[in-house]
């Protein structure tokens, strides 16, 4: 119904959405989709207060209500028998809710499995409703801080009426299930996080807000000095083998790989793919490397085999890393172009490592020369795009000492 592996941004982004329209008046199910600790509650909560045709279902709060808090109001070993029973109960409401067409839902659910995931989304159709699937990726020790501050709340209510051990949560962790081409729209992990993330440090009584700097590496190298060119709160920024995913997009990982030829072959690609939103045709997931070095073809360029020597065996290789995207990413990157502006970041200090056999080496060149001073190339000798990934000790001495001389 709804698929796009990118960035809402802030919730508001999600409105449009989450509406109903002329063309399709069906009533809207929203389902949250996440860890325990990725915000699934407040962006229930922001929805139900800012559309009021929205009711919110939730398991926890269900438990809560009927039965009280874990461990206090009932025994520990009732909590899945009480699971079972709000589900069931949840799915007669929704069914009726969505029946009745004059009312929208929120699933402030964890939905952590595709199987779970995908018997909500047939009960929604069934019973006359559009689904939307909203994943809330959110970093682990993100995810760890907090559970252990909601943990620590002196009152406990629907929301936090379950205690997430640490033992309970990494087994969260292990366990969920990432959608990936099932409908999801993922939560901003790219610029604004670098902005949020700012935001949350001046928030800290202990960190001196006139200090803070920022690193990009690979892709992220291009998404920090984009934060930085508006984001005057960051003071020194840095990167390591940097990439611009729209000039990726436009003209390739190796320098003029690609064209606006390709590319529009890749956005046709990405419009019947966004057409399968309503019905269209399926669109297949892209694999971006091989899955194991002894499936690359011969002809595999040289740069693809160094991200795959890294990304696909175990010097680097997480389970959650799935090594695809969907088609209508192509869109989404072809036009942004992250060191346009790079003379916004002056008279900050910017710093770009790279190394002589990097294929990305001509996007720190290309970066550097479109910045102002106080601004420096750094090239380490004898190293690839992926060895900047894990050989850092020329590269985090560098930061160590460019981060020592602008923020300290």
């Amino acid at each position: 119904m709804a698929e796009v592996p990118s960035s809402f941004g802030t919730p508001e982004a999600l409105s449009p959405l989450i509406c109903r329209t002329e063309s399709d008046p069906r009533p809207v199910v929203v389902m949250t989709c996440g860890i325990a600790g990725s915000g699934k509650s407040s962006i229930s909560k922001w929805i139900q207060s800012n559309h009021p045709s929205f009711h919110r279902l939730s398991i926890d709060s269900y438990i809560y209500s009927h039965h009280g808090l874990y461990g206090v109001d009932y025994p520990k070993e009732k909590y899945n028998d009480y699971q079972e029973e709000a589900a069931a109960a949840l799915r007669s409401e929704l069914a009726q809710l969505v029946q009745q067409g004059s009312r929208d839902a929120i699933l402030d659910f964890a939905f952590a499995f595709q199987e779970t995931r995908d018997e909500w989304k047939d009960l929604i159709e069934e019973s006359g409703g559009r689904w939307v699937l909203v994943y809330l990726d959110v970093d682990a020790d993100e995810l760890r801080r907090r559970v252990k501050a909601r943990n620590q709340l002196a009152v406990k209510d629907g929301d936090s009426a379950f205690l997430v051990t640490v033992e309970i949560l990494e087994s969260f962790i292990a366990g969920f299930e990432r959608p990936v081409g099932e409908g999801e729209r993922v939560e901003d992990k790219r610029v604004e996080d670098i902005k949020c993330t700012a935001t949350y440090l001046i928030s800290r009584k202990d960190v001196n807000s006139e200090k803070i700097g920022v690193l990009g590496i690979c892709a992220s190298g291009g998404y920090a000095p984009f934060a930085a060119q508006t984001d005057l709160r960051i003071k020194a920024v840095a990167t390591s083998a940097a990439v611009c995913v729209g000039t990726m997009a436009r003209r390739g990982f190796d320098q003029d790989t690609s064209n606006m030829d390709i590319l529009k072959t890749q956005l046709e690609a990405a419009g019947k793919d966004r057409n399968s939103d309503v019905g269209g045709e399926k669109f297949p997931i892209v694999h971006l490397l091989p899955e194991k070095p002894e499936d690359a073809p011969v002809e595999l360029p040289e740069s693809f085999r160094d991200l795959m020597n890294y990304y696909r065996t175990p010097r680097a290789f997480h389970p959650r890393a799935t090594n695809t995207f969907l088609p209508r990413s192509w869109d989404i990157m072809s036009n942004f172009d992250a060191f346009a502006h790079n003379d916004m970041i002056s008279p900050r200090p910017l710093l770009m490592i790279t190394g002589t056999k990097a294929a990305s080496k001509w996007y720190s060149e290309d970066s550097v020369q479109k910045a102002k001073q106080p601004k420096e190339l750094y090239v380490i000798d004898g190293l690839t795009h992926a060895d900047l990934y894990d050989k850092v000790d020329e590269a985090g001495a560098k930061c160590v000492e460019f981060f020592g001389k602008s923020l300290v």
